[in-house]
């Protein structure tokens, strides 16, 4: 038996995460954070999930975290918070729905940036 907490899924605090405002800032830096989650975080995530690694698990979230506040993206930072929370949690069930939810989640903002930069160009 591991000992754990067991608590509620995090919640970003907003009815739709998918409707949170992006970065009203520069757009400069948009293409590098959606190089950042397609070309690394996306697959990071497809390889959590088949090693399972805590501390991996937390590093990925921490990372999350970062990239929400350096972009201005709270639905990132919210899900870095709970992925960190769940693995030190060792809660599994809510470890596997976060990791089968990320590409979800990458792809939706994603596809906000590139219509706000469809927009502004």
């Amino acid at each position: 038996f591991i000992p754990h907490i067991v608590k509620k899924r995090v919640k970003t605090g907003e009815d739709d995460p998918f409707e949170m405002e992006l970065n009203k800032g520069p757009t400069r830096r948009e293409p590098e954070l959606i190089m950042i989650l397609q070309e690394d975080l996306i697959p990071a995530c497809e390889k959590l999930k088949t090693t399972g690694r805590m501390g991996e698990i937390k590093k990925m979230g921490k990372r999350l975290v970062e990239l929400g506040n350096t972009f201005n993206i709270p639905i990132l930072k919210s899900y870095g918070n709970g992925l960190v929370e769940y693995a030190g949690n060792y809660d599994i069930s809510e470890i596997k729905n976060a990791l089968d939810d990320f590409p979800f989640i990458a792809e939706k903002i994603i596809k906000r940036m590139e219509g706000e930069n469809a927009k502004k160009g």
